[in-house]
C-alpha cells in the first residue's frame, strides 16, 4: 500500500484477502483449541483470556510492564482478549480492503465524497493514515496532479489560474492537504 500512485493497491488486496480468510481459520482452530485445552476447566470462560486456547501464554507476562515502571504515563495497558483482538484485526483489515477498491479518480469532489463515506465506518488511527498517504503523496492527489490544480478544475477556474504564483504560496498549499485532513479525523 505504500508504494507511489496508488501502483500497490491490488496486491495489497489479494494480501488482505489471504489475511481475512487466516483469521477466519484462526477463529474456527479456537474452538478446537477450547475443546482439547490442557489447562483445565475454564470457569471464566475465554471472553478476558488473551490466547484462543484460555491458557496463560508460555513465556509473556502481561503485568510486567505494570510492575517494573512507576505510576505514572505511560500507564499499562489492558490486553484485548482474544476475540476481541481478532474482531480489530477482521475491522481494520475490512477498511484497509475499502481503501484498496477505491478507483484513483482524479475528480476532486469524489476523492472528498470518498473521505466522507469511509469516515461513516468509523476507521482506526492505522485506516486512517493509510488513506491519508494514498490521497496526499508530495503535496499532490495521489502522487499525480498538484492539489492546487485539482481544486482550480473542482472550482471551474480558468486555466490561465494553475498557472499563478499563489500556487507557489506555501498557505495555498497546506489549505489543500488539510481540506483531505479534515474529514478523515473523528
Amino acid at each position: 500500500m505504500r508504494r507511489p500512485q496508488g501502483k500497490g493497491l491490488e496486491l495489497a488486496k489479494k494480501h488482505i484477502i489471504s489475511c481475512l480468510c487466516e483469521l477466519d481459520s484462526m477463529l474456527k482452530s479456537a474452538e478446537f483449541l477450547r475443546d482439547h485445552c490442557a489447562c483445565g476447566t475454564l470457569e471464566d470462560g475465554v471472553e478476558d483470556k488473551t490466547t484462543a486456547s484460555g491458557c496463560q501464554p508460555i513465556g509473556f507476562d502481561s503485568t510486567l510492564n505494570s510492575r517494573s515502571a512507576a505510576p505514572t504515563p505511560p500507564r499499562a495497558i489492558k490486553l484485548l482478549s482474544w476475540t476481541k483482538a481478532v474482531n480489530y484485526f477482521q475491522k481494520l483489515l475490512h477498511d484497509l480492503d475499502i481503501i484498496c477498491s477505491y478507483s484513483l479518480d482524479p475528480v476532486f469532489e469524489g476523492a472528498l465524497r470518498f473521505v466522507v463515506d469511509f469516515q461513516k465506518f468509523q476507521p482506526d488511527l492505522v485506516a486512517r493514515a493509510y488513506i491519508q498517504l494514498l490521497l496526499v503523496q508530495e503535496g499532490k492527489l495521489y502522487g499525480r496532479e498538484p492539489l492546487f490544480a485539482v481544486i482550480c478544475r473542482a472550482a471551474l477556474l480558468p486555466e490561465g489560474a494553475k498557472n499563478h504564483d499563489v500556487q507557489k504560496n506555501e498557505t495555498v498549499g497546506q489549505l489543500g492537504q488539510v481540506k483531505f485532513q479534515i474529514p478523515s479525523r473523528s
